[in-house]
């Protein structure tokens, strides 16, 4: 009988940058013209979210989400190691790097012999040159994705070498 170890982390894309950009994903929505005006600023916000904005538009509740997060991280890390799985599969929501503007599906399950991908540039660690290319397993793939298709889940499947490549967000003004 197999033994399955279920973990989770965020996906904060904003987590590599500094504490000062960290908040870049609300100050876009907030000019969002569909939002209502009562909750483009402030004053207009729950007191907590008031709270974490600050008087530096979240810089200080940045560093200790961060600080929070990287604990977690190494936590998850630490239990993935002590488990010494044979196999890992994972879920993510970033296809668009498989499939561009062609067709992106809702999900798709990676066939791959390798991954290979660097540390985003910029990233708040200052490490700029790390490559990472570690194995795939495309024999455990393709079996998962004709048994997930023999039960009738429409399963997207690329084969293809996968490259990651790290968009840094501008910051918003």
């Amino acid at each position: 009988m197999a033994e399955i170890l279920a973990l989770g982390i965020s996906h904060y894309p904003p987590l590599h940058g500094p504490d000062e950009r960290m908040s870049w994903i609300l100050k876009r929505m907030l000019q969002n013209p569909k939002l209502p005006s009562e909750l483009r600023t402030p004053a207009g916000w729950p007191a907590e979210m008031q709270s974490e904005w600050g008087n530096d538009e979240g810089a200080s509740s940045a560093a200790r989400h961060r600080t929070a997060l990287v604990d977690w991280l190494g936590k998850t890390r630490a239990a993935l190691d002590a488990f010494k799985p044979d196999f890992v599969l994972m879920w993510g929501d970033d296809q668009y790097e498989n499939f561009k503007e062609d067709i992106v599906p809702p999900y798709c399950i990676a066939a791959y012999d390798r991954f290979k991908f660097a540390t985003p540039a910029g990233n708040v660690w200052g490490e700029t040159d790390k490559v990472f290319d570690l194995p795939g397993h495309p024999a455990a793939a393709k079996m998962l994705a004709s048994r997930l298709i023999e039960e009738g889940f429409d399963t997207a499947m690329p084969t293809s070498r996968c490259t990651i490549r790290w968009a840094t967000p501008s910051p918003m003004r």
